[in-house]
């Protein structure tokens, strides 16, 4: 049976816990294929972290420190550092530094957390009984599902942001914790946006594919709306006919008001003329006849009215017309006014705002009256 850590073990007799040369990595034809062993990660800012890689199951497993990783995404970060097992497991448990640092003051917290990890992965191993227990070392049984590997990652990260941020950072150890932090989620963050893009195309794709298919659909809309608007001219002289249909009837309608009220006043001044006591059939039956007189000439009116009310043009059939719709749009006939006018409401606030950053992210843009620049320092 082939040892899987020969590279590491012929490794680390040649480099002794230092990192190989470039020379020393080609001597061994590395390949993206990760090794089983224990490494060291270089960090540009905070202190360098233990690495571990084994065999679990039918794939890799890896541990950066205390978090699990992708062994394959973590290799060619690791892969010319070899470091012996001793130095990991007192490195993770913090009981010494790295051999080329500095000594340093480590947080307590820190240490018994570290050294709770390390008591956790031998007691895991102490319950085994396998022929190479090296095989399992962090075997903590990290999601198999890298995203969901990715997310728990996260959620302990987010921990200790979270633990950061509680209070003020006011020494350089927390300084570093806090941008390593950082530096991990924007990895984790740069990975993940990675799988969440090549994940996600297969969709894309198929949902350009099914615009394309369907792209003539633009062509109808297109043609509906021009043949909609060849129509206008014809549905604008309806619409005058309408209007001039309506004026007639309007005044016709005015007319037989006028001889409503009219029948109306005779009715009722002949029956002012006539003792309410003392009427001939005769009167009574003039008096009728002047108020059965007032009430047709009332519902004559009635129905002119009617008449002139204005009716919708359209054209076409049942089911199948096509009619004018009446939309409203602005014009700004006195800018200046306009401005004073809208100056305070809130959409207009907020486009100045827009626009007050957009002339400060141009430095040498000069500011507009009324505004000045201000520069702001960020953590990235």
């Amino acid at each position: 049976m082939p040892d899987r850590y020969d590279y590491w073990r012929r490794a680390l007799k040649l480099g002794n816990n230092r990192r190989l040369t470039r020379d020393q990595v080609r001597e061994f034809k590395l390949t993206t294929e990760p090794q089983l062993g224990f490494f060291r990660k270089r960090e540009k800012t905070g202190t360098d972290q233990p690495v571990a890689i084994w065999l679990a199951g039918d794939g890799f497993q890896a541990m950066v420190g205390r978090q699990p990783v992708d062994a394959h995404m973590i290799w060619s970060w690791c892969s010319d550092w070899p470091i012996s097992e001793d130095l990991y497991r007192s490195f993770l448990a913090g009981e010494t530094s790295w051999p080329d640092d500095p000594i340093q003051k480590r947080d307590p917290e820190q240490e018994a957390a570290d050294s709770a990890a390390v008591e956790k992965i031998d007691a895991e191993l102490n319950a085994r009984d396998d022929a190479n227990p090296r095989e399992h070392i962090g075997a903590n049984n990290p999601p198999a599902d890298p995203v969901e590997a990715a997310r728990v990652d996260f959620q302990t990260l987010q921990d200790v942001s979270r633990k950061i941020r509680k209070t003020a950072i006011e020494d350089q150890n927390t300084a570093d914790r806090a941008a390593v932090a950082a530096k991990d989620m924007s990895a984790i963050l740069s990975r993940m946006t990675v799988s969440f893009k090549a994940e996600k195309q297969p969709w894309l794709d198929g949902a350009r594919a099914t615009d394309e298919k369907y792209r003539w659909r633009e062509d109808i809309e297109a043609e509906v709306k021009k043949l909609k608007a060849h129509l206008n001219d014809w549905l604008d002289k309806l619409a005058a006919a309408e209007a001039e249909r309506v004026r007639l009837a309007q005044e016709a309608a005015d007319k037989a008001q006028r001889e409503a009220d009219e029948a109306a006043a005779a009715a009722a001044a002949k029956l002012d003329q006539m003792d309410v006591f003392d009427q001939t059939p005769e009167q009574q039956a003039e008096a009728q006849a002047a108020d059965d007189a007032a009430a047709e000439a009332q519902k004559r009116a009635a129905d002119a009215q009617r008449q002139a009310t204005p009716q919708k043009v359209s054209s076409g059939r049942t089911g199948a017309k096509v009619s004018q719709t009446t939309s409203y749009y602005g014009e700004i006939v006195d800018y200046d006014k306009f401005v004073m006018a809208v100056k305070g409401a809130p959409a207009v606030r907020e486009l100045m705002s827009t626009l007050v950053d957009r002339f400060a992210r141009d430095k040498n843009a000069e500011m507009p009256a009324g505004s000045k620049r201000h520069e702001r320092k960020t953590a990235r």
